[in-house]
C-alpha cells in the first residue's frame, strides 16, 4: 500500500477552534464566575459548568488525525521516525518556551497578588509527566497545570504507533472499542473504590481518560473502511440522535453544578462525552454540505483552529499574570473593571498566539514535514512528501 497525501479538511480546523473556544471560555468565562463571592455569579458559572470538556474534544480529534495518520502510514518503512520527529518539531520548541516563562509568573503572582506559586519539580515539566504528579498533589498556586491533557496526549504517542504498526488494519476498530470499554470499567472501578483519593487520577491519568482518544481512533478507522463509511454516511440522522442522547444528560449535570470530578462525570461521564464529540466529529467529516460541516468550517473558528496549541498552552499564564498585575489579588469575576481586565487578557493571548504561530510554530512544523513516510520498498532518494501532520 503507498500511502497517499491527505487532503486538508477544513471542518478539522473548526473542530479543533471549537476545542481551544471551550476551553478559553472556562478559564476566562464560567471559572471566574464560579469563583465569585456573589451567589448570582456564582449561579452565572454553573451554566459553564461543563466547558472544560474542550479538552476532550481535543482528546476525540487527536485520535482520529494522529491515528489516521499512523493507519495510512502503517506499511512505511520510516514509521516510527517520520512520526515521531514531527511530533517533536511539532510540540517541543513552543512547550520548552513556554515553560521558560515561569520566573516571571511566579514574579507577577508574589508581587501583585502576594502568592508564592510554585512550580512541579523539573523533571515532571521534562518529561511531560504533570498528569502523574498532579494525581497526588494539590493544584493551588501550583504552575503550568493545565498541561496536564498535554501529558496524556505524549503518553498516547508513546503507546499507539506501535499498537497500530503491530494490529492488522481490519482489528484496529475492535481494539478501539475494547480500548473505550477497558478504560470506562478501570476509571470507575478505582474512583468509586478509592474515592475520594481517585478524584484528581480519574480526571488525568492516560489510563482513566483514553477512552477519548479511542473514539478519536475508532472514526478514524471507521471512514477508512469502505463498509462502515457508507452505512454512516447513510444513518447521518442516527449519528445525530446518538450524539444528542450522549451529550444532553451531561449538560443537564451543570444545574446541579457537577463537573469534572464529580460521580457522575467521573465515572460514566467522560465515556459519554467522547461518544458525542466523536458523533459530531463524523457527522462534520461525512458530510461537506451538512450543517455541522459548514459550522466548523466558519473562518474564525478555523483561524482559533490553526492558533490553537500555543494558544492553549499560553492563555492561562497570560490571564493570571495580567489580572495579578491589574487587580492585585486572584482570579475571579466580582465587576465590570475584572470582565474588561480578563477581556484584555482573552486579546493579549490571542496576539502572542498569532505571533507565535505565524513567525515561531509554522515554520518548525514545515521543517519537520522535510521527514516524510516513505511508500514501501521505495529507495530514499525518490521518496515523496505523502502525509501530512
Amino acid at each position: 500500500m503507498v500511502v497517499r497525501e491527505a487532503n486538508r479538511i477544513p471542518q478539522l480546523d473548526g473542530i479543533r477552534g471549537t476545542a481551544i473556544l471551550l476551553v478559553l471560555l472556562w478559564h476566562y468565562l464560567a471559572a471566574p464566575l464560579l469563583l465569585s463571592s456573589s451567589p448570582v455569579l456564582r449561579h452565572l458559572g454553573t451554566v459553564g459548568t461543563q466547558l472544560w470538556s474542550g479538552v476532550d474534544l481535543f482528546f476525540v480529534l487527536s485520535g482520529f488525525l494522529i491515528g489516521g495518520i499512523l493507519i495510512d502510514a502503517k506499511e512505511s518503512p520510516n514509521y516510527f521516525r517520520t512520526f515521531y520527529v514531527r511530533r517533536g518539531f511539532r510540540i517541543l520548541p513552543i512547550y520548552i518556551v513556554v515553560c521558560s516563562a515561569f520566573p516571571f509568573w511566579r514574579w507577577s503572582c508574589l508581587h501583585f497578588a502576594h502568592v508564592d506559586a510554585e512550580s512541579m519539580p523539573w523533571w515532571v515539566y521534562a518529561t511531560l509527566t504533570q498528569n502523574i504528579w498532579l494525581r497526588n498533589h494539590a493544584w493551588e498556586n501550583v504552575w503550568f497545570t493545565h498541561a496536564w491533557s498535554l501529558g496524556v496526549e505524549e503518553q498516547f504517542y508513546l503507546t499507539l504507533p506501535a499498537l497500530i504498526w503491530f494490529a492488522k488494519r481490519q482489528h484496529i476498530w475492535k481494539i478501539a472499542v475494547g480500548g473505550i470499554a477497558a478504560t470506562l470499567f478501570f476509571r470507575s472501578f478505582v474512583y468509586l473504590h478509592y474515592y475520594p483519593n481517585w478524584k484528581s487520577g480519574a480526571y488525568t491519568l492516560l489510563p482513566c481518560r483514553a477512552d477519548a482518544l479511542m473514539f478519536g481512533l475508532l472514526a478514524a478507522a471507521l471512514v477508512r473502511n469502505s463498509f462502515t463509511r457508507h452505512w454512516v454516511e447513510n444513518n447521518q440522522t442516527l449519528l445525530g440522535i446518538l450524539a444528542a442522547a450522549t451529550g444532553l444528560p451531561v449538560a443537564l449535570l451543570s444545574i446541579k453544578g457537577w463537573g469534572m470530578m464529580s460521580t457522575a462525570i467521573s465515572t460514566l461521564g467522560y465515556t459519554l462525552i467522547a461518544a458525542c464529540y466523536c458523533c459530531i466529529l463524523l457527522l462534520a467529516v461525512l458530510s461537506d454540505e451538512g450543517r455541522v460541516a459548514r459550522v466548523f468550517r466558519v473562518r474564525w473558528l478555523r483561524w482559533l483552529g490553526a492558533v490553537a496549541y500555543g494558544l492553549y498552552l499560553i492563555h492561562g499564564h497570560i490571564l493570571l499574570a495580567l489580572f495579578y498585575l491589574l487587580r492585585g489579588r486572584s482570579l475571579a469575576i466580582e465587576n465590570w473593571t475584572d470582565v474588561a481586565v480578563i477581556a484584555l487578557a482573552l486579546c493579549v493571548a490571542l496576539f502572542a498566539a498569532w505571533l507565535s504561530w505565524t513567525f515561531f510554530e509554522a515554520p518548525l512544523v514545515r521543517l519537520g514535514r522535510h521527514v516524510s513516510y516513505k511508500p514501501p520498498d521505495v529507495p530514499e532518494q525518490q521518496t515523496q512528501l505523502v502525509a501530512s501532520d
